[in-house]
């Protein structure tokens, strides 16, 4: 994928909203979905692709889906 040509300077920082670090890792949080409600009618496993922050782990709410449950939002991984 090539990247647009775009001038960075003038970019402002994306930062973890926990501790201000400016670097992620990619992570994925996994989540079972009921045979009696998946759409194959067998139990599913859906990995949810997200960003932890490189330094303390915390996940933005921004990268996760809005539809995830709350207590799923405030993540921190040790």
């Amino acid at each position: 994928m090539q990247q647009p040509n775009v001038d960075l300077s003038t970019s402002t920082p994306y930062v973890c909203e926990k501790c201000g670090h400016d670097t992620f890792h990619t992570v994925f949080k996994l989540r079972t979905i009921s045979a009696m409600v998946s759409p194959s009618g067998e139990e599913m496993l859906v990995p949810i692709q997200a960003f932890a922050c490189a330094e303390c782990g915390h996940i933005n709410k921004e990268f996760l889906p809005k539809d995830l449950p709350e207590d799923d939002n405030n993540l921190t991984l040790a």
